[in-house]
């Protein structure tokens, strides 16, 4: 993490810079808001409550658009709500990103005995 007010390199979670005394509360809550909301989708999918879950998903990709776990339990949550148009699209979005993603594959090719529709070079690539 690099301090906002000094630049100072810091290699560890401080709430207050040794360099400068600069309060880094709130970078740090900034820096763990990913976490925080992917964790509360987490407990909202468990609880079938699929509407809040697509909702702080949405907040995590806000931070991190290509963050793959994020982008797979949207791709569940619109799996179990029967949206499987919306399921495979999330789940190719993973593998653009991460080719060998073997949860995103799984979720592809029961997709596809389903009959959704998806490219035969996503399922082999």
């Amino acid at each position: 993490m690099i301090c906002p007010s000094c630049n100072s390199d810091l290699n560890f979670h401080k709430t207050i810079c040794p360099v400068c005394n600069f309060d880094l509360t709130v970078l740090l809550k900034f820096i763990e808001m990913p976490d925080y909301y992917f964790n509360q989708a987490l407990e909202a999918y468990s609880k079938k409550d699929y509407f809040s879950a697509i909702e702080f998903l949405s907040i995590v990709k806000l931070f991190n658009p290509s963050d793959v776990e994020a982008i797979n339990l949207l791709g569940a949550v619109y799996t179990d709500l029967g949206n499987y148009t919306n399921a495979a699209s999330n789940f190719i979005k993973v593998l653009k990103i991460d080719s060998k993603n073997s949860d995103a594959k799984k979720y592809l090719f029961w997709l596809k005995k389903k009959g959704c529709e998806i490219p035969i070079e996503v399922l082999f690539s």
